[in-house]
């Protein structure tokens, strides 16, 4: 059983392995009272006055549970005053009838409201209480959603929305070591009594099939750790020498984005799938199951046919014609935005990238990786596992 020293030492890990946190940030943190955001907000208090972190609190009252959220927020509160934390607090409205994908519109809305009130207080960090068994959910729920590897390389240990990072310093504890921690150093918190029903597919996993799983491999949740950090190297790798091919590439129009067909088809699967993924995300904003999509316009595009088309949801489509693929949303009169290059113009773009037999561009990609995987240096994780 981990003691407190090793929760600590833990986090201190985290925080050096991943440059979490530097000397003077001002650090949001995300507090919902439960234990894992109440030991989140202990463990930076113990680093606050080395790293001289100027720490504020933010509280997101969904009001989804009647008078247990109200209690909830009035509790987070007198924890903040407590602990000499200034803290904002958020709730959040819902219209009334059917609420549909309830879970990822809250989480939507949470996270705006991180990002709002970080920017407002001049937050350079918004820090989550993700531990090792969300991320094991998480990367559990995605494989049984098939997903790639970017779904798999699961939650980030830390990414920038904006002018905001979003860091997750406990994301290599586990439940067990919080819960622990909490009860050493006599950590008062409160419980969601939302996650001990089954009704979401995701608590589902959490109180029936995960259980069932570490009585197979006890060391599971620290497994798929390291299989992420692993993935998410691999990923980011990939995404680099994507945008940079995409850059050189992507021609843009009125919320429309286009490659000619001959270079775009000497590139790996890989970096096509991530330049038309960058395209989609330019023009409009995230699509659910968006790998399926993604897999369609790549057959589309290696198809022998001259012509084909694909209509995506949110008003978005992809088309292939006269040696060109285009993506682009439909305008407000049911239109398609402006065309962005004519058969002359493609013909004379293709001269100009020289792609011929010899595959130049796709050699130029390869070097490209090369010089990318000797550039990127090896974080160190001791004591993290």
């Amino acid at each position: 059983m981990s003691s407190t020293p090793d929760v600590i030492k833990k986090f201190r890990e985290a925080i050096r392995a991943f440059s979490l946190l530097t000397r003077g940030d001002k650090v949001l943190i995300a507090l919902s009272g439960g234990p894992d955001s109440v030991v989140l907000t202990h463990l930076l208090g113990l680093v606050r006055r080395e790293l001289g972190l100027s720490l504020s609190a933010i509280h997101i009252n969904h009001a989804l549970r009647g008078e247990e959220s109200e209690r909830e927020a009035v509790w987070v509160r007198g924890f903040c005053q407590k602990l000499g934390i200034p803290l904002t607090l958020k709730k959040l409205f819902w219209p009334a009838g059917k609420r549909s994908n309830l879970q990822e519109k809250a989480r939507e809305k949470r996270y705006r409201a991180f990002l709002e009130v970080a920017e407002k207080e001049g937050a350079h960090k918004v820090a989550t209480a993700h531990h090792a068994d969300d991320q094991m959910e998480t990367v559990l729920m995605r494989f049984l959603q098939g997903a790639g590897i970017e779904g798999l390389s699961g939650i980030p240990v830390k990414r920038t929305l904006g002018q905001v990072t979003l860091i997750r310093p406990l994301i290599f504890l586990t439940k067990k070591e919080i819960l622990t921690y909490a009860r050493q150093n006599k950590l008062k918190y409160k419980t969601d009594s939302s996650n001990l029903k089954d009704k979401y597919w995701r608590n589902s996993l959490r109180l029936v099939v995960i259980p069932k799983l570490l009585k197979v491999n006890p060391t599971l949740s620290n497994n798929i750790t390291r299989m992420t950090l692993s993935l998410r190297r691999d990923s980011d790798l990939l995404n680099e020498v994507a945008g940079e091919t995409y850059d050189r590439l992507a021609q843009k129009g009125d919320r429309s984005v286009g490659f000619v067909l001959d270079p775009f088809m000497t590139l790996p699967p890989a970096i096509q799938i991530r330049l038309f993924k960058k395209g989609l995300e330019e023009i409009g904003p995230g699509i659910r199951g968006l790998s399926h999509h993604l897999e369609r316009m790549l057959d589309l595009a290696a198809n022998k046919n001259q012509k084909a088309s694909y209509a995506l949801p949110g008003g978005r489509y992809f088309e292939k014609e006269d040696g060109f693929l285009r993506i682009f949303a439909a305008t407000k009169n049911g239109r398609a935005a402006a065309i962005l290059m004519n058969p002359d113009e493609v013909e004379s773009w293709r001269e100009t990238l020289a792609v011929r037999q010899d595959h130049a561009l796709m050699r130029e990609i390869r070097r490209g990786l090369k010089g990318l995987a000797r550039a990127k240096k090896t974080t160190t994780l001791n004591g993290l596992f």
